[in-house]
């Protein structure tokens, strides 16, 4: 099966992550069908336009979405104009309801970070009276409902069950009375229809303390959208795996595409290295998500391991850098095959002691029986 993916470059170093990333995607036995979309910066400088309508509903028929580099403005566009135009466009649009980044460290840190993505204080609600003067007045709102925190919650206790079944709400619930409610009052409710995942509750405030202080308690982190984006970036710089995690906006049911990408703090730290010498790990590790996202898990597992053990060195190309994580993916699907095998042949001898079963195995990672003695196949040179 081919999978058809929507790549948005943005720039010179984001067509360079994504385009080693999609390597190693193929490289890994999954080809891809890739259509290119120009959005970000220089298209609207050159022509105002940040995504017409045909355009997103050709995004929307993709499998799934690969961003190269996050589509931000600064010195080239208004700072929020692409953020607004494109990233929250995409993630209204197609209901990614859900934010997920992963992090490991040293020992037993794994956290995931469960972020509602379509709420909060990201819609843009709000406004300014008499901008520019001293007496301007601003309002800007969060919105919660009940639908948003529940799908997000249930999704965030399906994970921790499929990890290691604890998860911790984090919020505000003392000051942020209403919206906080409706968290706590979903997460109680959904905790007693988990039973076998552990929960907490831990104000946002002291869960950057934690995180610093000991990341190995958490698991998996479910808030909103404004304490999700201000966590993750906390347990991404205290495992030291900013450069080496990505990013992933979900609609987890798959009636939509997901997207994909680098996380957007490593995006200032990669404009100034040479194109050719981009840190692809991050990208690399959305790939990790996506694979996951689509129920290879084996091959993420490999992958994500790869991306862990390569360390960051900015002499490295980012073609060696390819070469190096395939190598490694290469190695561990090899022994994960061996170790295949010698289970399968335990297990036949295992259970029929005194024939005369002989396994043969070949490269071909084919295994047969057979009743009368014979000689194992040889292998290739």
């Amino acid at each position: 099966m081919t999978w058809s993916v929507g790549f948005v470059p943005v720039n010179d170093h984001g067509r360079a992550l994504g385009e080693s990333a999609l390597r190693v995607l193929a490289g890994l036995g999954y080809p891809v069908a890739v259509t290119e979309f120009d959005l970000g910066p220089r298209r609207y400088l050159k022509t105002g336009d940040l995504i017409a309508e045909d355009e997103f509903e050709q995004l929307s028929r993709m499998d799934a979405l690969f961003v190269g580099a996050p589509p931000v403005g600064g010195a080239e566009a208004p700072r929020g104009l692409l953020e607004r135009g494109i990233i929250f466009k995409i993630r209204f649009g197609l209901d990614l309801f859900v934010n997920l980044r992963r992090f490991t460290g040293e020992g037993a840190v794994d956290i995931a970070v469960v972020r509602e993505n379509t709420e909060g204080a990201y819609i843009g609600e709000g406004g300014v009276l008499r901008p520019g003067t001293p007496y301007a007045i601003a309002t800007q709102g969060s919105v919660t409902t009940a639908f948003g925190v529940e799908r997000c919650v249930r999704y965030a206790f399906a994970l921790a069950r499929a990890r290691r079944n604890r998860i911790t709400l984090v919020h505000k619930i003392s000051v942020l009375e209403y919206a906080g409610s409706i968290w706590h009052e979903t997460f109680e409710r959904l905790s007693r229809q988990h039973q076998d995942v552990e929960p907490a509750y831990v104000d946002v405030d002291t869960a950057c303390i934690q995180l610093v202080e000991d990341p190995g308690r958490f698991d998996v982190i479910v808030t909103d959208n404004l304490f999700g984006d201000i966590v993750s970036d906390v347990a991404g710089a205290i495992t030291g795996a900013l450069s080496r995690s990505g990013s992933a906006d979900l609609n987890p049911e798959r009636i939509t595409p997901s997207l994909f990408e680098p996380l957007h703090a490593t995006a200032a730290s990669l404009r100034h290295r040479p194109v050719d010498h981009v840190d692809p790990r991050g990208a690399y590790a959305a790939v990790v998500l996506l694979l996951d996202h689509f129920g290879e898990h084996g091959a993420a597992s490999r992958l994500a391991r790869a991306v862990y053990v390569v360390g960051a060195d900015e002499s490295r190309t980012t073609a060696r850098t390819e070469a190096i994580v395939l190598e490694l993916c290469e190695r561990a699907a090899d022994r994960l095959a061996v170790q295949l095998r010698l289970a399968v042949l335990s297990d036949l001898t295992s259970r029929t002691p005194s024939s005369a079963i002989v396994v043969a195995i070949s490269d071909s990672s084919t295994v047969s029986t057979s009743s009368t003695p014979t000689r194992p196949a040889a292998a290739s040179p």
